[in-house]
């Protein structure tokens, strides 16, 4: 089960939202009233007989002059035109609640809505108490857990775990947090991994395909796993997600990795799933499916964190448009590493919310809060900065015991 974390304020509805759900649930109860009385009713057979009614009921009955054949005429209409409003007219859920919810997460609803984020509370499959699962292929580590040299890598990971350890220093020892987005099977091209395994790093791992997210589980990560994406807007929405191939042809990222091409190969494809509106699969999309997307600060919200150590944003050209979602004078990181194919707007536009650029390398990017950054000294002058005295150590920040 999930920690219990506070909530916080009330509920946060639109008026519209509020006016439907209102009228649904006046609607079912002014049926079934409606239904009571026209069975009482159904019992008079004749005009004398109206002693037997609540005296309520009874200037209405003169008005219609009850007998026996019309009130079974006005019961059977009424029945009629019950079943076609409910069948045909409203759609009525199981439940109130389950109807708010709908409502709640077809948007548009404020990100730390309470309703919100309770549901996604709820989505959320604690750190696993087992062993790991791993099937060391681009993962991070250089050797297996029998010490066998791992003859794959992957640059980026080695770019962005090195700029990491370079920034940290000594600091990288500490349990630390991390938010991966784009988490795929939890171990290939994961840049989290290592730190979990290494030093006990722990955090949250988003995943929006449903079929990487039942692989990423069978990892055993020691950390909360959703299965959502990450909207591009400010609020929860479905929307519709591309799944790469499973069996690319024609593709252009050959590695000259040996027997391993076309594993690789396949991960590498299905890795390139995204939202729609924003995939450029170089390879093959084998289908599409409608995923729940919420904003970042919202998954982040729900777990009781406004800061994170390390955010890690791999999500196929949506990047921007999640960014975007980010009320950062909320939410904090300390280290950001972006992948986006280009380089300046991205500077740009995070230099304006306070964080200064690292390093890049092809399509990713590596930032630095400018709030953890202190002058360095240097041959020269002060002209090289390391990471400040504001850097939160929290040990096992979201431990499930």
């Amino acid at each position: 089960m999930v920690n219990a974390v506070g909530d916080g304020g009330g509920f946060s509805s639109h008026s519209s939202q509020q006016t439907n759900l209102v009228w649904m649930c006046l609607n079912i109860l002014i049926h079934i009233k409606y239904m009571r009385i026209l069975l009482q009713i159904s019992s008079v057979y004749q005009l004398d007989d109206q002693s037997k009614l609540p005296k309520s009921y009874r200037p209405s009955l003169r008005l219609f002059f009850f007998h026996r054949g019309r009130a079974s005429v006005v019961i059977g209409t009424a029945a009629f035109v019950m079943v076609f409003n409910m069948l045909f007219i409203v759609n009525v859920p199981n439940n109130c609640e389950d109807y708010h919810l709908n409502l709640v997460l077809s948007g548009p609803e404020v990100q730390d809505s309470p309703s919100l984020l309770r549901w996604v509370r709820s989505q959320f499959v604690p750190p696993s108490q087992l062993p790991y699962n791993l099937s060391y292929i681009m993962n991070g580590f250089d050797e297996d857990e029998e010490g066998n040299e791992l003859k794959v890598f992957s640059p980026s990971q080695e770019f962005i775990l090195g700029n990491l350890e370079d920034i940290l220093g000594d600091k990288i020892e500490f349990s630390l947090t991390f938010l991966e987005a784009g988490a795929y099977d939890g171990e290939f091209l994961s840049n989290t991994l290592w730190l979990e395994r290494q030093y006990g790093w722990r955090g949250i791992l988003v995943e929006a395909n449903p079929h990487f997210f039942e692989q990423l589980l069978l990892k055993r990560r020691k950390s909360w796993a959703i299965n959502v994406c990450l909207n591009v807007k400010p609020y929860p929405s479905k929307e519709k997600f591309l799944m790469g191939s499973s069996s690319p042809l024609n593709v252009s990222h050959r590695a000259t990795l040996g027997q391993d091409d076309i594993l690789v190969e396949k991960h590498i494809s299905q890795g390139s799933s995204g939202l729609m509106d924003f995939i450029k699969n170089e390879t093959q999309v084998e289908k599409m499916l409608e995923v729940q997307c919420v904003p970042v600060y919202t998954v982040i919200k729900a777990l009781g964190r406004t800061h994170i150590d390390f955010f890690s944003l791999d999500v196929e050209r949506a990047e921007m448009g999640i960014l975007d979602t980010i009320p950062w004078d909320k939410l904090s990181f300390s280290v950001l590493a972006i992948e986006h194919a280009t380089k300046d707007d991205l500077v740009a536009y995070l230099d304006e919310r306070g964080y200064a650029h690292v390093a890049s390398q092809s399509e990713d990017h590596i930032f630095v809060n400018k709030a953890d950054l202190v002058p360095k000294a240097k041959e020269g002058g002060l002209s090289q900065f390391d990471m400040g005295p504001r850097w939160k150590f929290v040990h096992n920040w979201l431990s499930n015991e």
